[in-house]
Formats: C-alpha cells, sequence, structure tokens
C-alpha cells in the first residue's frame, strides 16, 4: 500500500460522521491549499540525517550469537578444567570427592557471556569456598582434642549442623550459600569418617579444584574479552538512536492523529525499554571491568540513568497520545496543529540534539555542551509561545479562531487530550534538560566506610524470616546425617556425600523454587549420568596405546556435550537443567578415573545418581512440610502492596488540590521522594510477584486449581500501567500552583481521588480480612451452604493463612464508576465556563488538562484492573466441582 495514500486517508470520515465532515470541509481545503504537503511527513528524512557519522553503532548479538558464543565459552572452561580434573596426578591428592568440583564451578561460573558478569560471579565463589574451608578448619581443630570418638562425633554432628545454620542465615546471595555448605561438608563429613587422622590443612585442598574451576571460567572469558563496558557503550549508541525514531512516531502520531503511527511508537519504545534493561543489567559487570577506572564507571552509570529519566517521559507521550488519535482530526485540532507544528519539530530535534550529545560524550570522553542545553530550552520556549497563542486564539471567546461549534461536550474532553499530550512534551524536554545537566556536573560519592559496614552487618543476627529458611536447611541435611553418621548405614553407601552435596547445591527460597530447583536437579543428573555411563562403558572395551590418548577421548566427549547442553542454559525454564546435564558428565567420568579401577562405572554412576536423587528428595519434601514459603502466596499477597502503592500514590498525587478544598494547611509537605518511595515500593512489589510467577507453576496443586500464570501477568501488567498513569498524575497536579488554577479544579479532582481510594481501601480491607475456616481435607461440601456464601469469594485460603475475596474486591473496584460520571458532568461545567475567561497560563492548563487526562483515563484502568483481580482470584478458591 502506498505511505502516503494511506496517511492522508486515515483520517477520512465514515458514513454517519458525514454531516460532521461536511463542516470540516472547508478548514481541510484551507490547510490544503496553504501547505499541500504536511510538514510531518519529512520530518523522519530530517530526524535520521543528523545521525549520519554521529557515532558508530557497531553490531550487537542476535539470539543464537549470543548463545552459541556462552555455549562455546563454557566449553572452552570445561575443557580447561577437565585437563586438570582428569590426570592420575591429581587423584592421587588428599582431598576426596572435590576433584570433580573443578570442571562443575567452571561450567557454573562462567556467566554473562561477559568478562564482567564471571569476575563477579567468579569473586561470589571463590569467596564462599574460603569462608567454607575455613569453617571446615574451625570446627575440625576445635573438636580434634575432644574424647572419646563417639563423643567428639557426636560434637562433630551439632558443630556441622549449626555452621550450616550460620552459613544459610548470612545476608549474601544464593550460589554463595550453596557452595560454602558445599565445601564445608566435604571437608567436615570426611574429617569424621576418618577419626581426625588427616591433617589440620585438609579442608583447605578442597578449594583447591574450586579455585582452579572459577580460573578456568574466567580464563575462557579472556581468549578472546568481550567487555560488559564495550557492548554497554554500543547500546548507548543504539538507545540514542532509538529515541529519535520513538520521537518521529510521536510527533507524526500527533499531527496525523494516526493509531498506525502510535502503534509504531509504542513498537519502538518496547525496543527502547528492553535495551535500556539490558544497559541497567550490565552495569554491574561494568563495575568489575572498570574496577580501576571508577570515573569512567561513573559516566556509563550517569548516561544509564539519564536513558532512565527518558524512558519514563517517553511513557508519559505514550500514553497521552493514544487519546488523540482517536477519532476524527477537528478543525481546533488542525488549528493547533498549524500553529504549534514548526516549533515542536525544532523542539524534538533539539532534544535528539542533546541526547545525542549525551552518547558523544560518554563515548569520546569530553563535557556535555551546554550550547546544545540552551538551544533545547530555547525550543522549548517557543513551543511554550506557540500553544499559548494557539490556546488563546482557539479555546476563549475573545480569540480571533474561536468557534461555537468546536465546543461541543466530545471537542473538549479532545482538547484535554491534546493538552495533556502537550504537557508530556514538556515535561519531556524539561526532564532531559535537568539530567543532561546533572550528568554534566554529577560525581560519584565515596564511601570508604562502606565496606566496614557490609562486615558487620553480616555477623548480625539474622531476621527471622532468614533464620526460619536456614533452619529448614539444617534439617534437611540433618536428616541426610542420620545414614551418614552411622558406620554401619554409612559402609553399606560408598557414595553417601553426593546426597549433601546435591541437598546444599539447591537451596532455594521458596516452595515453588525448590521443587524447579530439585526437579532440574534429578533430571539433569539423569540425563548427565547416563550419558557419562555410556561413556564410560564404550571406552572399557577399546585398548588405548597411551593413556594420554583415552583422557584425551574423555575431554573431547565431555566438552561436546557440555557444549550441547549449554546452548539451552538461557532458557527460563530449563536452564538449571541443562547445567546440570551439563556437568553431572564429570561428576560420573572423574569419579570412575580417580578409583584407578578399583570401582566399576556402573557402581559409580547408578550409587551417585542414587544419593543424589535421595538428597534432592528430602531437600524438597522438608521445604514443602515446614514453614512452608509458598510462591503462589506471594504473589497473593504482593496484590494488596501493589494496592496500596496505587491508593498512597493517588493520595501523594492529589495531596497539593486535597490541602485547598479542606483549607488547612498541610503539616507535613509532600515531596518528590515521598512520591518516589511509593512508586518504588509498587514497583518492588510487581517485580517480586512477576518473580514469583515461574516458582508459583511448580507448586502442586491439592485444593486449588492450577496456578494461572497468564491471567496474573495481564493483571501486573494492568496495575503497572496504572502506578505509571498515577506518576503522570503526580506530575500534572505539580505543574502549577493550585492558586492559580481555576477555583473548581481542586474540587474536581479530590471529589474523584476520595472515592477512588475509598473503594481501593474496601478492597484491600477485604483482601486482607480473614474468612471462614474451611477444612481442608473435606470431599465433598453443602451445596446451597456454598452458594449462599457467594462461591469463592467468601473462602479461606488452607495454604496462604488468607482471604481470597477477589470477588467482593472487584466489586469495590468497579464504583469508581460512579464518580467517574460526575466527574463528566463537572468537567463539562467547568469547560463552559472557562471559556468566557481571560486566557489562563500555561502552566494552569498543562495541570488542569493532564490531572483531569488522568483522571478519567484511571477510570478505565481501575475498571480492566477489578475484572482481571475477579479473573485471578477465582483460582485460588478451594475447588468446588460444579
Amino acid at each position: 500500500m502506498d505511505t502516503h495514500w494511506h496517511r492522508n486517508h486515515t483520517t477520512l470520515p465514515t458514513l454517519d460522521e458525514l454531516t460532521q465532515s461536511m463542516q470540516l470541509g472547508k478548514a481541510i481545503t484551507k490547510v490544503n491549499s496553504t501547505q499541500s504537503r504536511p510538514q510531518w511527513e519529512d520530518f523522519r528524512s530530517e530526524m535520521m540525517e543528523e545521525t549520519q557519522g554521529a557515532y558508530e553503532l557497531g553490531r550487537l548479538k542476535t539470539i543464537w550469537g549470543m548463545k552459541f558464543e556462552f555455549a562455546l565459552r563454557t566449553a572452552v572452561a570445561a575443557f580447561l578444567a577437565s585437563i586438570y580434573a582428569m590426570q592420575p596426578e591429581v587423584h592421587k591428592a588428599e582431598w576426596e570427592n572435590a576433584t570433580v568440583f573443578a570442571p562443575v564451578l567452571a561450567v557454573a561460573c562462567v556467566s554473562g557471556p561477559s568478562l564482567g558478569a564471571t569476575l563477579h560471579h567468579a569473586w561470589e565463589m571463590w569467596q564462599a569456598t574460603v569462608i567454607g574451608c575455613l569453617s571446615s578448619m574451625i570446627v575440625n581443630e576445635v573438636l580434634r582434642p575432644v574424647q572419646p570418638n563417639a563423643l567428639r562425633e557426636a560434637l562433630m554432628l551439632v558443630g556441622f549442623l549449626s555452621t550450616v545454620f550460620f552459613l544459610c542465615s548470612r545476608p549474601w546471595a544464593l550460589v554463595q550459600k550453596r557452595v560454602s555448605v558445599g565445601v564445608m561438608l566435604c571437608g567436615t563429613i570426611n574429617m569424621s569418617v576418618h577419626q581426625h587422622e588427616k591433617p589440620w590443612w585438609f579442608p583447605w585442598t578442597i578449594g583447591v579444584p574450586c579455585t582452579v574451576g572459577v580460573l578456568c571460567a574466567v580464563l575462557a572469558m579472556v581468549l578472546p574479552p568481550w567487555f560488559a563496558c564495550k557492548e554497554l557503550r554500543q547500546r548507548l549508541a543504539f538507545q540514542a538512536l532509538s529515541e529519535r525514531q520513538v520521537l518521529v512516531e510521536h510527533y507524526t502520531a500527533f499531527f496525523s492523529k494516526s493509531r498506525t503511527h502510535h502503534a509504531a511508537a509504542a513498537h519502538r519504545l518496547e525496543t527502547f525499554r528492553d535495551n535500556q534493561l539490558k544497559m541497567k543489567s550490565l552495569l554491574g559487570p561494568a563495575s568489575w571491568e572498570l574496577i580501576l577506572m571508577p570515573q569512567t564507571w561513573t559516566q556509563l552509570s550517569l548516561a544509564v540513568k539519564f536513558f532512565d529519566a527518558q524512558l519514563l517521559c517517553l511513557r508519559r507521550v505514550q500514553l497521552t497520545t493514544s487519546s488523540v488519535t482517536q477519532g476524527l482530526m477537528s478543525t481546533s485540532h488542525m488549528k493547533f496543529r498549524e500553529a504549534t507544528e514548526e516549533s515542536w519539530k525544532k523542539s524534538m530535534k533539539g532534544l535528539a540534539g542533546v541526547v545525542d550529545d549525551v552518547v558523544k560524550a560518554e563515548l569520546s570522553g569530553r563535557a556535555i555542551s551546554m550550547d546544545l542545553l540552551e538551544h533545547l530550552k530555547e525550543g522549548q520556549k517557543h513551543l511554550d509561545r506557540d500553544i499559548f497563542r494557539a490556546r488563546a486564539e482557539i479555546m476563549y471567546q475573545s480569540g480571533s479562531q474561536f468557534e461555537e461549534k468546536e465546543h461541543q461536550p466530545v471537542h473538549h474532553l479532545q482538547h484535554v487530550n491534546r493538552m495533556a499530550c502537550y504537557f508530556a512534551v514538556n515535561e519531556l524536554i524539561s526532564a532531559t534538560a535537568k539530567a543532561a545537566t546533572e550528568a554534566a556536573h554529577s560525581e560519584r560519592p565515596s564511601d570508604p566506610c562502606s565496606c566496614w559496614r557490609k562486615c558487620l552487618k553480616w555477623f548480625e543476627l539474622p531476621p527471622r524470616h532468614r533464620a526460619k529458611n536456614a533452619l529448614k536447611k539444617v534439617i534437611s541435611l540433618g536428616l541426610l546425617c542420620i545414614g551418614a553418621w552411622i558406620p554401619e548405614w554409612r559402609a553399606k553407601r560408598p557414595e553417601f556425600i553426593w546426597a549433601f552435596i546435591a541437598a546444599s547445591f539447591i537451596f532455594s527460597d521458596l516452595e515453588g523454587s525448590s521443587i524447579s530447583t530439585g526437579l532440574g536437579r534429578v533430571i539433569g543428573t539423569l540425563f548427565g549420568g547416563m550419558v557419562g555411563f555410556i561413556v564410560l562403558e564404550v571406552f572399557h572395551f577399546i585398548t588405548w596405546p597411551w593413556k594420554e590418548l583415552e583422557i584425551a577421548a574423555y575431554i573431547l566427549v565431555c566438552v561436546s556435550w557440555t557444549f550441547g547442553c549449554s546452548l539451552s542454559r538461557s532458557s527460563p525454564r530449563h536452564g538449571y537443567t541443562a547445567t546440570v546435564a551439563g556437568f553431572s558428565i564429570y561428576i560420573m567420568v572423574v569419579g570412575t578415573l580417580e578409583s584407578f579401577g578399583t570401582k566399576a562405572s556402573k557402581d559409580v554412576t547408578f550409587q551417585r545418581m542414587q544419593e543424589q536423587f535421595a538428597g534432592a528428595v528430602i531437600y524438597i519434601m522438608v521445604e514443602m512440610l515446614l514453614w512452608r514459603k509458598s510462591a503462589r502466596t506471594q504473589v497473593n499477597e504482593q496484590q494488596i502492596t501493589i494496592l496500596k502503592a496505587i491508593k498512597d500514590s493517588i493520595y501523594e498525587a492529589t495531596a497539593p488540590h486535597l490541602s485547598v478544598v479542606s483549607e488547612a494547611p498541610d503539616s507535613a509537605p509532600h515531596t518528590q521522594k515521598q512520591m518516589e518511595a511509593v512508586y518504588s515500593k509498587g514497583n518492588q512489589a510487581l517485580e517480586a510477584a512477576k518473580q514469583g510467577l515461574v516458582a508459583a507453576t511448580f507448586e502442586p496443586t491439592l485444593w486449588h486449581k492450577p496456578f494461572p500464570m497468564a491471567d496474573f501477568q495481564r493483571l501486573l501488567h494492568t496495575e503497572e500501567k496504572a502506578l505509571r498513569l498515577l506518576h503522570v498524575l503526580y506530575a500534572g497536579t505539580r505543574a502549577a500552583s493550585p492558586d492559580s488554577l481555576d477555583p473548581d479544579v481542586p474540587s474536581l479532582a479530590t471529589g474523584y481521588c476520595t472515592a477512588a481510594m475509598t473503594s481501593l481501601e474496601a478492597a484491600i480491607g477485604l483482601l486482607e480480612n480473614h474468612g471462614k475456616d474451611w477444612e481442608v481435607f473435606n470431599l465433598t461440601i453443602d451445596a446451597s451452604e456454598y452458594l449462599s456464601m457467594g462461591g469463592f469469594h467468601s473462602s479461606k485460603d488452607p495454604e496462604a493463612g488468607m482471604e481470597t475475596s477477589g470477588l467482593d474486591a472487584a466489586l469495590q473496584l468497579f464504583a469508581v464508576q460512579r464518580a467517574d460520571q460526575k466527574l463528566r458532568e463537572k468537567l463539562e461545567h467547568h469547560f463552559r465556563r472557562f471559556r468566557e475567561q481571560e486566557p489562563n497560563p500555561n502552566a494552569a492548563s498543562y495541570s488542569t488538562n493532564a490531572t483531569m487526562f488522568c483522571l478519567l483515563h484511571l477510570t478505565g484502568m481501575m475498571t480492566e484492573l477489578a475484572d482481571r483481580l475477579r479473573v485471578a482470584s477465582a483460582a485460588e478458591q478451594v475447588v468446588v466441582h460444579v
């Protein structure tokens, strides 16, 4: 389809709108006669031409390229570690069952793939290894003088479990808890089994293969290196170009009232958001690569922060442009377009120039140009003057272009949408100038005492929830100790240590995560173990002329298997299973080779698989039966937190109007930091709920329906949009002082917001209250009782101990529609009255129209939220077969 034909005909009226189109004919003819080709059609080429030669974009990896390089580097790390772990001289060393840690940690440590991410992961693992060795040595040497042996072994058991509790209750990463406990138990249990005959330095020998493993992972990332800071700079340039494209689509969508371009802007904005998330994830690895150049990292972080502000403002423009693209292009809109098109274009060019300059300053190491900032501010003033003149001439009776027929209710709502869009553009320009100025003058504050504070915090008493989680780890390992500390039982299980290792390496914080990780451990061990067993059996029938050739063949097969498994490591559902399968082959092969023929491959493989299965099952059962921390419960509880954040955001946003209506000065002024704290709390709850979605799908469903992951994803998306809308509302109410607004504006805002907060409070109260206790194991229920109680919305979740009153809460949220009707009636009266007055400043117009825009759209958000809350809560009922 011809692009120009499509653009010129997207605004043609339908048959039902023929009368209105005849009225618009004169205005359209006038515009076409003065301007045969709209200026906005050439804006794209003008914007894109300015980027030619500005900076080098470079080449970004595709998904397949990233997976292939990740798998290749993992295979290189496994190859280097295998050369060490399969040497006969290494197998003669003091450590037992720890040689295989070299390829295991080498495979698990490769991250990113970038050097900084691997350095960070390697540091965490090596730090955990050292602490595990130290903890084992302390327990062993403190109890070495104790006699008799039975008392010493009993105290060793107590000391071992106490150390597990201490390590698991520390405020460090989950992978550090796993590695530290795994290393510690190898040193402690082996010392106990050998009656303390080993020397005092024995636990430190376990750290040797672990250190080799992390060093191999680092070497795999160095040859050749892929720097996160380099990729971050490439993505900064890509982000600048993406923003130009978003600005072009927003400009075109507004002036052509094109839904097609608005949808294109949404697509470009999603690309912008995804790239921003990737840049933020690269900041941590880049800090490790630039640890000797902190100023460079500070500049990178400020550039990423600058684009954070851009993303927030671009989302505001996207939200406000949506309503502008609906309906016909009225005469008033065409007049506004003619008055502001040129100044909008210049402002967007100036804004894109500042964004490019921020990126160039980072790439070249120079300062940000203040001349461009001044040019942008001048363009903003020019646009502001044009908007004021257009408003004064078109929207007020004293204006020369005022037309009575253009002041019907539908036109008033269109003006609200139009001015909200102008407000969002003005905020975008202001935020860009402010963020660029901060990036030019800000310096990273240094805190020499932060390291000491972290060390002291590490030794603090753990909070209750962390202590309970650590106690569950102690109980699971304590159950495994029953078979390890009894000599008769231990003699029948020569590979018993692998049950402890498997249990320690699947430590998780949620029940669903424990099940997912445990299943991944079992299935990955099965696949990797069986491949290792087949390789051992096949190679057993081959006569090798040299021992080195046999070892090389083992290394080649194992590394090839690791490469194939690593291609799936990025999978969110099966990534851990693929990782375990990739390193489990070494557990079987190295375990057989280090026995020097005293153990058959069949015995090593199946005994280690059996022990790992037992350790995983016992840990999962403990997680499920004791102090359950259900991911499903977490998702439900976060709904209350999110609704509270929405209610608090409404209050913080309308606080200036509330103080005017109540005629009482606010004793505690509401600052930007308070709103940001509320907004951040809501976003944190959203992220916590999103993280629990996948884990919740793995939890067993006995009295529940299967977890409705798709329904909750849609619910969280609506809640996220509501929080963004309220952030725009906050900016709108602060755009002008309440004293400069029309007297009826504060009452309009507070009347609606009070009703919205009341409905939210009622919904939150219903979700927090406890309902009638159900007998979980009842197989039937009286039908009349079930119907009289309203079905699921009066039942109690036996897992969570909280009521899932989804239907009642949804009905409370629907009640805001009555307040919306009253708001529209009062808003129409306001528009009828204000056109007879003198033109007010742009700031007052921005504040009034942006506030009304957000309140009118909040009704739709609340209705959508109520409906999706009802659907999602339906799955949290005690299931009745009806």
